[in-house]
Formats: C-alpha cells, sequence, structure tokens
C-alpha cells in the first residue's frame, strides 16, 4: 500500500444506536426527500440492514455492518487488529466516526453526478419495497432466498421503467461499438488517467447484450497506453466479463460470452458507454484517536490485480448476481458477471482492498460506493 496525503480527524457527537440481531431492524426512505445525502444515508442503512440479515459473521447483541470488521485498525503500538478486537465501548465510538465517515464520502460522490446518484437510489428503493412488502415472519425468520428473488424482480421492474424513459427521451441508441467511432475528448481522460488496474464503470444505459440499466464495469488492463488507441475504435484496452446474446448480437466484432478483453470503442466511442467513471483502489486505516490515513495500492498490486483478471480469461458470464451460497454469486470463481470479476481480482490481490459493501452482491454501484475506491476522473461520451 502506498501512503497518500489524506487525513481526516473527527469529533464523536452522533448516539450510537446498535442493530439488534434478535431485532428487526427497519429503515424507511424519506419521502420527496432525494438529495445526495438521504440517497447516501439510505444506502448505509440499508448495508446495515443486509448485514444483520445475513449475519455472515458470528456477531454478539449489537451487530455493526459486516464491512466494518473488514476495516483495517492500527492500536497505540501501530499494530494492527481488528475490529473485533476492540473493547465495546471502542467500538461505538469508531462505528459512528466510521459511519459519518461512509456517508460522506457517498455523498461527495453522487451529489455532483445525476447518474451514479440514480444507479444508488434505483438500488435503495428495490430494497425498501421488497423489505416493506415482504410477508413480517419470513423477514424476522431470514428467508433470504425469497426476499432477494423478489427484490430482484423488483430492481428488474425499476431498471426496464427507467431504461424506457432513457430510451424515450435520448437519441443514443443500444451501444454497438462498430457502429461508432472515437471521440477524442474522452480518450484524451481515458488516456490522461490509464494506470493497469484502475476501474471504469459505465453509469448509464443498455448494452446490446444485458440490458443492464445499472451499468457495466471493467479494469484496464495494459501497461500503458497505446497510440492506436486514438485511432482504432476496436483496440483491445480492458478486461471485464460480457454476456453474450444470440438474439440481440455482439456489441463489438469478436466479442463472445463471459471474461474477455474489451475494445476501448466501448469506453470513448460516440455508440459505447454513455457515461463513464474512472476508479482507483485503496483502503483506509483508523488508529486509536480515531485519525484515518488512506492507502492508495502500489504499482505492483495494480499489476497483480489485472494478472488475477487475466487468469479467469474465457470462463463463461454469470446470471446469478444474488445467490446466497458458500461460493455462488459474487464468490464463484467459475464464472463472473462484470463487477464480481473487478471484485474479485482486487480482492484475491489483497483482502483489504474489498470493494463490496455487503456479502450479497457487487454491482457496477457497489464499486464506486466503496470506501476502498476513490475517483479518479469522470466523463460523458457525448455524439456532436
Amino acid at each position: 500500500m502506498k501512503k497518500t496525503k489524506l487525513k481526516c480527524i473527527f469529533i464523536v457527537t452522533a448516539i450510537f444506536m446498535a442493530l439488534s440481531c434478535k431485532n428487526n431492524v427497519t429503515v424507511q426512505l424519506k419521502a420527496g426527500d432525494n438529495s445526495a445525502q438521504t440517497v447516501a444515508e439510505d444506502y448505509f442503512n440499508i448495508v446495515c440492514m443486509q448485514s444483520n440479515m445475513v449475519n455472515a459473521r458470528a456477531l454478539t447483541e449489537e451487530c455493526y455492518p459486516d464491512i466494518l470488521y473488514e476495516t483495517i485498525i492500527t492500536d497505540e503500538n501501530d499494530e494492527i487488529i481488528s475490529f473485533a478486537d476492540l473493547d465495546a465501548e471502542s467500538q461505538k465510538k469508531l462505528y459512528e466516526v466510521w459511519k459519518e465517515d461512509f456517508i460522506r464520502e457517498l455523498t461527495e460522490k453522487i451529489e455532483s453526478d445525476s447518474d451514479l446518484k440514480e444507479m444508488v437510489e434505483l438500488e435503495n428503493e428495490a430494497f425498501m419495497e421488497t423489505a416493506s412488502n415482504l410477508n413480517r415472519t419470513a423477514f424476522a425468520e431470514k428467508d433470504l432466498e425469497s426476499f432477494f428473488k423478489q427484490y430482484e424482480k423488483n430492481l428488474s421492474k425499476l431498471i426496464d421503467k427507467a431504461d424506457t424513459v432513457r430510451r424515450a427521451s435520448s437519441k443514443k441508441s443500444l451501444i454497438r461499438i462498430e457502429d461508432g467511432k472515437l471521440i477524442q475528448k474522452s480518450v484524451t481522460i481515458f488516456s490522461d488517467n490509464y494506470k493497469k488496474g484502475r476501474i471504469l464503470v459505465n453509469k448509464k444505459g443498455s448494452s446490446s447484450n444485458s440490458g443492464s440499466y445499472l451499468g457495466h464495469a471493467s479494469m484496464m488492463c495494459y501497461d500503458e497506453k497505446k497510440d492506436k488507441w486514438t485511432e482504432d475504435i476496436s483496440a483491445k484496452a480492458t478486461i471485464t466479463s460480457y454476456p453474450h446474446n444470440t438474439e440481440r448480437g455482439t456489441t463489438w466484432e469478436g466479442q463472445t460470452d463471459g471474461v474477455q478483453y474489451e475494445p476501448i470503442g466501448y469506453w470513448c466511442g460516440t455508440k459505447g458507454a454513455p457515461s463513464v467513471i474512472i476508479l482507483d483502489v485503496g483502503c483506509e486505516v483508523w488508529n486509536k484517536d480515531l485519525v484515518k490515513t488512506w492507502y492508495t495500492a502500489t504499482d505492483e498490486e495494480h499489476n497483480t490485480a489485472v494478472d488475477k483478471a487475466d487468469d479467469h480469461l474465457g470462463k463463461p458470464y454469470n446470471w446469478d448476481f444474488v445467490k446466497l451460497k458458500k461460493d455462488k454469486g459474487m464468490w464463484d470463481t467459475a464464472k463472473f458477471y462484470c463487477s464480481s470479476l473487478v471484485f474479485r481480482a482486487w480482492y484475491d490481490t489483497n483482502k483489504n482492498y474489498s470493494l463490496h459493501t455487503n456479502f450479497l452482491y457487487v454491482r457496477p454501484a457497489s464499486l464506486v460506493a466503496s470506501n476502498n475506491s476513490i475517483i479518479i476522473a469522470r466523463y460523458e461520451n457525448e455524439e456532436k
């Protein structure tokens, strides 16, 4: 890890509210309030609900979000300890400043980006609609299979609705890269921020194959930018997992199913991703004085993450986005969806760079919302 000059000091002022494993956790979305702050708060509360439902680890009466147990903490001797090693009072204090920091950072990521904010809102709405309509007994008994089957249905409906509105109000067609051309302004931003292992997220729009309104994720995979990127729309630039649908046709020439290299045209073309975020990866370390320091992954770790992704080339696309069984869904290494490949590559490089916000699924929005990612650049692909 490479230390970056980013240090935040917090004063604990909020009152701790424990999430009891023995009781239902209820969260209500604030009707009519869709500010970035509220969307971020809702997202955090849902992360807490998911942790409470799944209980991925053996928790005591006070249930904290599972990802908090992955946070790096140092004691007075600068030795690394876990959240579980802290006494109850220290856990409460750290939870409060960590919660405040999580919400603040997510708010900053989405407040000036309507597309990213909409991605998070759709996930919030789908989850809360499921939680509010599910039989209370089933929820209390943690009937997760029923819950998440319904959640996927609700999310699909919202995606379809949003996609219909998008297509009706936009002249942009489905992504078919070979029909477009490169946008030099986008290529410049892409190239200036290119680094092996960095992550790209398409925030909106559907592809010709997946129809996924909630975006797409990929990872830069070459040592340095290539001159031909400025002229060749089909030049390979990233690695991802992409579905192949024979009925809809291919998105780019030579496209197959599953883990494969991806052309720059997807990310910088007139018929490519409409709206793009470039992420870098690192982790935060908290000390006993509740001071946070951010560490960026080293160049060697960036290279290793790409090597890990390369190891899965040719494996099929995974349509099981949420699978509540060991080694399935986001944890499946026999097949991948786009964001699970990115997640797994970095997770296998260093578990401190885990890019999820729960133990159930990892979507493109999860990669952005993770407190182990930072936004490096954003740009739009607008056909002039």
